[in-house]
C-alpha cells in the first residue's frame, strides 16, 4: 500500500493514493487488518461497499466510517467515481494526547460505524486532513511532531464530538454503558490508578461485577485496558520526550523506576531503556 505515514502514529490517504491502491482494496486481498489503530474514511464523492467486523455496510458523500482497522475491513464494491479522505490514527498516538475517550475505544461508535455527518463536519475533516498534509510535508519543521498532536486534538474535539452525539443516540444495554464509564475513567485516572478496586468504586460496582461486563462486552479484561494505557503513554513518552525513565516512572506513579522497569518490561517484553534504544536506531 502507498501511504504517507509519520513517526508510525498517523497515516493519510488522499483520492490519488486511494486510486493507486484501488486494486488491492477491490480484491480479496483487501482486508486492512492491523492491531491499535483507528482509521476514519470519508468520501468526496461517490460510494462503496464494504464489511467491517463480518458485516455489510454502504457508505456515500455525506457519511464517514469510524471503525478499528483489526476489526478487519474488506473493500467490496466501489462506484467507478469513488474518491475519499482517509486519516489512521495508532492507539499508542492518540493514547498520549489530552482527548479523553478515544474513538477507538468507544462502544457506541463502534457499533455504528458508518455514520452520517452534517457539511460542517465535512468540511472540518477536509480541512483537518490538508493541514495535518502540510505539517507532516514540512521536513525541516523541528516542531512538526508537535504540531501534529494539536492538530489531532483539534480533530477529536471537532469531529469527535459529531461522531459521539450521532453514535450515542443507539440504545446501550447496561453492560455497555458500565463500559463506557470505566473506558472514559481509565484514559482521566490510568497514571494514576492501575487498581481495579479503584475503578469498581468509582462506578458503585463490585470488582468481580467491573471484570466480568468489560470481558463480556470488549473481549478484553479489565486489568487489560488499564495496562495498555499506562504502557501505551510510557511508549510515547520514552520516543519522542525527553523525559527519563525516572521520570516518566513518577509521572505514573509508580513507587520506584525499577517498578515501573518490570511493569513495562512484563508487558513487552524489553526494559524501557531497550525500547527507546531500538527506536532511535529506527529513526
Amino acid at each position: 500500500m502507498q501511504l504517507d505515514a509519520f513517526e508510525d502514529c498517523i497515516f493519510l490517504m488522499d483520492e490519488r493514493q486511494l486510486e493507486a491502491n484501488r486494486r488491492l482494496f477491490s480484491s480479496r486481498r483487501g482486508v486492512l487488518q492491523q492491531h491499535e489503530w483507528t482509521i476514519l474514511m470519508m468520501p468526496t464523492v461517490g460510494s462503496i461497499d464494504l464489511e467491517i467486523g463480518g458485516e455489510p455496510y454502504h457508505c456515500r458523500v455525506g457519511q464517514v466510517v469510524v471503525c478499528l482497522l483489526s476489526d478487519g475491513i474488506v473493500m467490496r464494491r466501489m462506484s467507478d467515481d469513488f474518491a475519499a479522505r482517509t486519516i489512521g490514527l495508532s492507539f499508542e498516538f492518540t493514547n498520549g494526547l489530552n482527548v479523553g475517550d478515544t474513538l477507538g475505544s468507544s462502544l457506541a461508535v463502534r457499533r455504528r460505524p458508518v455514520q452520517d455527518i452534517n457539511r460542517q463536519a465535512y468540511s472540518s475533516i477536509i480541512t483537518i486532513f490538508d493541514m495535518l498534509r502540510g505539517i507532516i510535508d514540512a521536513v525541516d519543521n523541528p516542531y512538526r511532531f508537535h504540531a501534529v498532536q494539536l492538530m489531532v486534538e483539534t480533530f477529536y474535539y471537532t469531529i469527535g464530538y459529531y461522531l459521539r452525539q450521532g453514535a450515542d443516540t443507539l440504545k446501550r444495554t447496561g453492560g455497555e454503558s458500565l463500559t463506557d464509564q470505566f473506558l472514559r475513567l481509565v484514559r482521566r485516572d490510568f497514571k494514576q490508578h492501575r487498581d481495579l478496586d479503584y475503578y469498581a468504586d468509582a462506578i458503585c460496582v463490585s470488582k468481580k461485577h467491573l471484570s466480568a461486563t468489560v470481558s463480556r462486552t470488549t473481549g478484553q479484561s479489565a486489568s487489560h485496558w488499564v495496562e495498555r494505557s499506562v504502557v501505551l503513554w510510557a511508549k510515547q513518552q520514552l520516543e519522542h520526550s525527553a523525559l527519563t525513565v525516572g521520570q516518566i516512572a513518577a509521572e505514573l506513579h509508580f513507587n520506584n523506576q525499577s517498578h515501573f522497569g518490570t511493569y513495562f518490561k512484563r508487558a513487552t517484553g524489553q526494559s524501557p531503556e531497550t525500547f527507546r534504544q531500538d527506536k532511535k536506531r529506527k529513526n
